[in-house]
Parts: C-alpha cells; sequence; structure tokens
C-alpha cells in the first residue's frame, strides 16, 4: 500500500501479507476506513457474498508513515462501521445468521485492551427489535462523534431508516422515516448534515426527510 501526496510524491508505503482493501460503508461502495481525525487507516478483506466466513480480519494502520498498529482476527462474519472520535473504539457490523444475511448486529471492539466488547450496540428504547438492511447512504459529525447512516430494509421496499450511532457513547438509536415515495431511487439518495438538521435527499434534490439531531425525531 502506498500513500501519495498532492504532488504525486511517495510518502509512504508498506506491505501487506493478504488480500485487504479499503472499508466500503454503503452498498454501493462509498469508502470508509479513516479515524475521525485521519490519524488511522483501517483495512478490511473483502467479503465473501456465497455465505458467512468463519473469521473475518481487520489490519490497523497508523496513517503517518503506514506502520501497522494491530491485527484484528475475529471469529464470525464482521464488516468494518466506524472508529471512536478518540481511535479506541473499532466498530464493527456483525452477521452471524445464515438464513438472514442482511441481519446485522452492531458491535465495538477495543483498540486498546484487543478484545471484542460482549453487549451489542442497541437502541435501548427497543433493545429487542431485529436490525436488518441495507446501508444506503452516510454522514458524518464533523467530530465523529455520530455517525449517520440510511438504511432501506429491502430491495424495492418503502420502509427506510437512520441508524445513528454514537460513536463516543457507544450507543446507537434508529430512526423510521416515512415511506419512501415519489418514484426516485432510493439507492441514489443522500445524507446531508447542516447544524443539528439530517436531510435525507433525493438524486434530484428534493428533501424526503429531516432529523433534528438533538432529539433524533423527524422534524414535520
Amino acid at each position: 500500500m502506498r500513500a501519495i501526496g498532492s504532488e504525486g510524491r511517495l510518502l509512504a508505503s508498506t506491505r501487506i501479507q493478504g488480500a485487504f482493501g479499503i472499508p466500503a460503508v454503503t452498498s454501493a461502495g462509498a469508502a470508509g476506513g479513516l479515524s475521525p481525525d485521519g490519524r488511522l487507516l483501517v483495512l478490511v478483506e473483502p467479503p465473501q457474498y456465497g455465505g458467512l466466513r468463519q473469521q473475518s480480519r481487520f489490519v490497523v494502520l497508523s496513517t503517518a508513515k503506514l506502520s501497522r498498529v494491530s491485527t484484528v482476527t475475529l471469529p464470525g462474519e464482521f464488516g468494518f462501521d466506524a472508529i471512536s472520535p478518540d481511535r479506541r473504539i473499532l466498530y464493527v457490523i456483525q452477521h452471524a445468521s445464515s438464513q438472514d444475511l442482511v441481519r446485522y448486529v452492531v458491535r465495538a471492539y477495543d483498540l486498546r485492551a484487543r478484545r471484542l466488547l460482549p453487549q451489542a450496540i442497541v437502541d435501548k428504547r427497543e433493545p429487542g427489535e431485529t436490525m436488518r438492511g441495507y446501508p444506503v447512504a452516510r454522514a458524518t459529525s464533523p467530530s465523529g462523534t455520530w455517525v449517520y447512516t440510511l438504511y432501506t430494509k429491502e430491495p424495492g421496499s418503502s420502509l427506510t431508516f437512520v441508524h445513528a450511532l454514537n460513536a463516543a457513547g457507544r450507543s446507537a438509536f434508529c430512526v423510521d422515516l416515512p415511506a419512501w415515495t415519489g418514484g426516485e431511487d432510493i439507492w441514489n439518495a443522500q445524507l446531508r448534515l447542516a447544524g443539528k438538521t439530517l436531510s435525507v435527499v433525493t438524486a434530484s434534490g428534493k428533501t424526503f426527510a429531516r432529523i433534528d439531531t438533538g432529539t433524533l425525531l423527524v422534524m414535520q
């Protein structure tokens, strides 16, 4: 792997054994992997679309010199989600059901203690709710404290929601949205964050829904 400067000059390079790449945080392939301050980069092995893996590996690099900070190996199928602002917690998406590959659970891995924390990151208002869906779009607050992901529950479904991850506080909230209507493709939607308002915007620029990020309520 190489880090190239703005003038095309090689800044750093490293060799990593195996097949690793930049993680995608949406179904359309939006790139993730960087910590909010840009000092850590997480690389992942590509998923196996035919079923669940027996183990998932991540390589954590320091972006200053592309030096390896750690290698994380987890039993089962896990994907990258986010990194906490203090760079201590790696959030991962766990898929545990081979009969329902869309079902997911958000977990927290402590990079300092080098262990997967036992509790899932769930909405405490509905702790028993099954999380399932396809990630469509993402927006992150400037500090990296909040990570917002727009999900659709099924291809062609009108059911959508925003998963709001408090990456600093290891908590999450799900905000159900109105039924997706209007004939525009949900896969081209975007999330736009301005001040304390998170907007779901269609490809044509129409605001489909707005969320107050202070209360996490859909604004009328």
